[in-house]
């Protein structure tokens, strides 16, 4: 029993010191729980460490103090006491605090020469661990840098090799752009589909345009014929039987129009400007790869907490091929491009003749 009052007596004397903050009332409650403690070891079971069982104890005993003094109520004492102490935290920490003592005093007990390397030994710990932390931070933020600059050199991959393309479309003389936009609306839960068809061949063109409140509805309810370039068109209502001869001030269509419109979102993304900036804006991107009508197609996302837009660009083409454009419980836009080339015929852009139809000559400021 006297090891056992050695090892646990400090313990427990700091513990009923936390509950009395009285020197002389604690050591005398102290000497009371060992005589306790001595009585009934054989109630001991081992069911909790010896130092929970001996704080049990004393705390007893400072109920039972407060009892015979009757100077406060029991109920508030306990109260405030399971608020401010749990055991199992107080006996930790005062065993924490006791080895630290023990372990300092052995050290001071130790020669000079013995000290020195046992300080430098924690000091080298110190220091180990310091400098584990900077590496792993370096290593993370290496780990930042490549991710970001990877993904910044495929999106710069990206946009060089569509303004490379966009330069040979301009170029060409035969070519065919068809635009099937979904549109709903979901506040008023209306949903609609247009089509926009534009043809050209050697500086002349035919545009078509319908809508229709399903895809298999659409008809191409208006015609427009003309060259580029020029202040004249031809526009054909087959739904009011009309034919309207126009001329204005300013030109109906360039060459460049329609093939700008695939490019529309992307433009102002595809400049150069300064490499920060660039870098900054290809940031705003995510990156992956899916497949889209059978064409492996990459698509890049900028997403707020309100909205998002994807643009699918075609691998092996280089051009766009579908955007996604939605604005969370109020609108969804899609886009369907579908560019060939070499396939327009001089019939396609002709005139029709069109018997039975108003025709009226009109201009335009």
């Amino acid at each position: 029993m006297e090891e056992l009052y050695k090892e646990y007596s400090s313990l427990v004397y700091h513990y009923l010191y936390g509950l009395t903050n009285n020197i002389e009332l604690s050591e005398e409650l102290m000497q009371d729980t060992f005589y306790a403690a001595i009585k009934g070891i054989k109630k001991f079971k081992g069911e909790c460490k010896i130092s929970v069982w001996l704080c049990q104890i004393a705390k007893n005993k400072w109920k039972d103090y407060i009892k015979k003094t009757s100077k406060f109520k029991i109920s508030s004492i306990e109260d405030n006491m399971e608020s401010l102490y749990v055991e199992n935290t107080i006996i930790d920490d005062i065993n924490e605090k006791n080895e630290r003592i023990k372990l300092y005093k052995k050290i001071h007990k130790l020669d000079d020469n013995t000290k020195e390397v046992f300080y430098l030994k924690k000091y080298k710990n110190k220091k180990l661990i310091i400098k584990s932390v900077f590496l792993f931070l370096v290593i993370l933020i290496l780990s930042i840098i490549i991710v970001c600059s990877i993904k910044n050199n495929n999106i710069n991959t990206i946009f060089n090799d569509m303004k490379q393309t966009k330069q040979g479309l301009l170029e060409l003389n035969n070519y065919s752009i068809e635009t099937i936009e979904h549109q709903i609306n979901f506040n008023t839960k209306q949903e609609n589909w247009f089509k926009n068809s534009f043809y050209y061949k050697d500086k002349n063109y035919k545009i078509m345009r319908g809508m229709g409140k399903e895809y298999e509805e659409i008809k191409n309810d208006y015609l427009y014929y003309g060259s580029i370039d020029s202040n004249k068109q031809i526009q054909i209502s087959e739904k009011n039987k009309k034919i309207t001869n126009l001329e204005s001030n300013y030109t109906f269509i360039t060459k460049d129009n329609y093939i700008n419109k695939l490019y529309t979102y992307l433009e102002f993304y595809m400049k150069d400007y300064n490499f920060i900036l660039n870098f900054v804006l290809n940031m705003s991107f995510d990156v992956r790869k899916e497949r889209y009508n059978g064409e492996e197609c990459y698509v890049l996302k900028r997403e707020s907490k309100d909205s998002y837009h994807e643009v699918w660009i075609s691998k092996e083409k280089k051009i766009p091929v579908r955007e996604l454009d939605e604005i969370y419980n109020v609108q969804y836009i899609e886009k369907i491009y579908n560019f060939t080339t070499n396939n327009v015929t001089d019939a396609d852009i002709k005139t029709p003749d069109k018997e039975g139809y108003t025709v009226v000559n009109s201009s335009s400021v």
